[in-house]
């Protein structure tokens, strides 16, 4: 499975925001033409950008992102190609791609980085029983909304009530009735990332931080 990630600074957004939306994939110009902020915009043209390059990686350069469609839960996908998920919080965006000979055929992806926030609101977001943990500790939010929020990204379908059912086990997750296999990922020092997988992950090549 490849694993790539950038960081977005001001020089690599401008750099990003100088692709011309008729170069985009078709199914990516209605989301892009409703994005108004530079760093909305930049953070889905970063995701693009590295799911380009992680198909180069896994020698799959037949493939091509203009292929993508989106699909009912508004994710982008191939319809026969490899799976793969998109994740970006803040200055972070990174991108985790099946490979043909992975065991996995499904993978959910997801970064948050550490950033203050209320605790009562960082309460109203989790579990009663992650509440001791996050007051204990109050970066454990983000680390257990990653895993979380991973595991509905490899159902194919999101949303906060589904979130609220993930149960999480050190590496492990439960939802819709299946065990879901959990990896946390140290990418940097300021944000939190998790990968969630139907199968294990025999060999996650990662690489970063790339510049576009």
């Amino acid at each position: 499975m490849q694993l790539l990630y950038t960081r977005l600074n001001r020089a690599t957004c401008a750099q990003l925001l100088r692709r011309p939306d008729a170069q985009l994939p078709p199914a990516y110009r209605p989301r892009m033409a409703r994005k108004r902020h530079p760093q909305a915009r930049a953070q889905t043209l970063a995701g693009l950008w590295l799911l380009e390059q992680a198909l180069q990686h896994a020698g799959l350069r037949h493939m091509s992102t203009a292929t993508l469609f989106i699909d009912a839960n508004d994710r982008p996908c191939f319809a026969t190609g490899p799976v793969f998920s998109i994740a970006h919080s803040e200055h972070w965006v990174a991108c985790a791609l099946v490979e043909p000979d992975d065991l996995a055929s499904r993978v959910g992806l997801d970064l948050e980085q550490y950033r203050v926030m209320p605790l009562a609101r960082m309460k109203r977001l989790s579990l009663s029983e992650d509440h001791a943990a996050i007051e204990h500790d109050p970066a454990r939010f983000f680390d257990f909304w990653c895993a979380r929020e991973a595991t509905v990204k490899a159902t194919g379908r999101v949303g906060l009530k589904r979130v609220r059912q993930v149960r999480l086990d050190d590496d492990s997750t439960r939802l819709d009735g299946r065990r879901w296999v959990l990896r946390r990922l140290h990418l940097a020092d300021d944000v939190a990332a998790c990968l969630v997988s139907d199968r294990p992950v025999t060999e996650l090549k990662t690489a970063g931080p790339l510049v576009p």
